[in-house]
């Protein structure tokens, strides 16, 4: 059944002591880790939508100390707790993020964790067409999302743990999408947070023209060296 805008913007008022409540917890910081592998410690303006009461934003924060940080939520009330936590260091807006218009004309990295699957699935392909356009050329798009296998085991088991919408995301409907807004896909794991194999971790770049770049070319001497060794024991190893 569609939900009704205010029935979810009233939704996450009032689940704004609950985010708050739990702060920083063990998914907020599995994706934190992963995006500062990705070397979000260099990007220049950053955004984050679907930023709830800003846990994860304060974790943006602080690696981003000369960048431009956005975030932005449906609910007044969790973007208000967030900008009295962060301050002015983030851009805090409460906007429908479909029809959110940016401060920065594009951005080094776009992120949403865990949100889509709390966006109904008809309006996905406006949303990736909307900001796919305002990535930079080699930014990146992280999405985080619970595993759709397990999100259809807790429909039937665990309803009681869902939000006001929460939907599986087909995977392959996330792909086509995505490829079709002319993004490529660098990254795709699926981890364990509180159940085996419970969340997808997802990364889409924005890909720069393709430029041959030979490792043993520009690696280290004493790279050029392991590498040299290495094949000849792979040489020695598999003689066939």
């Amino acid at each position: 059944m569609k939900q009704d805008q205010t029935d979810i913007r009233n939704f996450y008022d009032d689940f704004a002591a609950a985010q708050l409540e739990n702060g920083v917890n063990e998914r907020l910081y599995a994706c934190f880790k992963r995006l500062k592998k990705l070397g979000i410690a260099k990007a220049e303006h950053v955004l984050e939508l679907g930023c709830g009461v800003g846990s994860f934003t304060g974790l943006l924060q602080s690696v981003l100390p000369a960048g431009a940080l956005e975030a932005v939520d449906l609910s007044p009330a969790s973007i208000e707790l967030a900008q009295s936590r962060i301050g002015a260091s983030a851009k805090f807006t409460a906007a429908d993020i479909l029809h959110y218009q940016p401060h920065a004309p594009q951005f080094d990295i776009i992120i949403l964790l865990d949100v889509i699957e709390h966006i109904p699935l008809e309006q996905h392909d406006e949303l990736w067409k909307h900001y796919a356009p305002k990535l930079k050329t080699g930014g990146r798009l992280v999405i985080n999302l619970p595993n759709p296998a397990y999100l259809e085991w807790e429909q039937t088991q665990k309803p009681e743990q869902l939000q006001i919408l929460d939907q599986p995301v087909p995977i392959n409907q996330l792909l086509r999408q995505l490829f079709q807004t002319g993004l490529t896909l660098l990254q795709f794991e699926t981890y364990t947070i509180w159940s085996e194999n419970d969340y997808h971790f997802i990364v889409f770049e924005k890909a720069p023209a393709y430029e041959e770049k030979l490792i043993r070319k520009s690696a280290p001497f004493l790279t050029k060296l392991q590498l040299k060794a290495h094949h000849y024991w792979l040489k020695w190893r598999f003689r066939y």
